[in-house]
């Protein structure tokens, strides 16, 4: 049987999201985050998921219909997959999702946008060449749902 992994960059985004998010008062370095990301997909260590994981997500795989995971302006979303189509001359993808449960983009308290379908550019490792203004990619897709394996289902799989 074959295990489910995303790619080495998106575990990283992972692991620096796991960071990021943690309360004020918890300090957790890189190097920890990245120790128990590796930990979450049943691995001994970063040194062993890092050597198993592939290093790019071919985004040719994903069709319409396809139940895709994610995380959109640093929300993590689950969604199918409405269109999907070649865009440009450098291996971007148009793509559009509809989302399971609606995802509110903005992180003020005082004010919610709650977005049932989004619209975006991908890359041929699924990420988007637009950033936010600290760096992060609009746009991650990080799994296909019948890529996940049974026995570590799709929450596990798809994180």
């Amino acid at each position: 049987m074959t295990i489910y992994l995303p790619t080495v960059e998106q575990l990283k985004i992972q692991a620096r999201a796991l960071q990021k998010n943690l309360a004020p008062e918890q300090v957790l370095s890189y190097a920890q985050s990245l120790e128990i990301t590796a930990h979450r997909y049943g691995f001994k260590n970063w040194n062993v998921i890092a050597a198993k994981a592939p290093n790019s997500f071919d985004v040719k795989t994903i069709t319409i219909g396809c139940v895709v995971a994610g995380q959109y302006l640093g929300q993590t979303f689950t969604g199918t997959v409405k269109t999907i189509t070649t865009y440009g001359t450098q291996g971007h993808f148009k793509i559009s999702l509809v989302l399971t449960e609606p995802l509110d983009v903005v992180k003020f308290d005082s004010f919610s946008s709650f977005r049932h379908r989004i619209n975006g550019t991908v890359d041929a490792r699924a990420i988007s060449p637009q950033r936010t203004s600290d760096g992060t990619p609009h746009l991650i897709l990080s799994c296909i749902k019948s890529t996940c394996p049974e026995n570590l289902g799709w929450e596990t799989c798809c994180v």
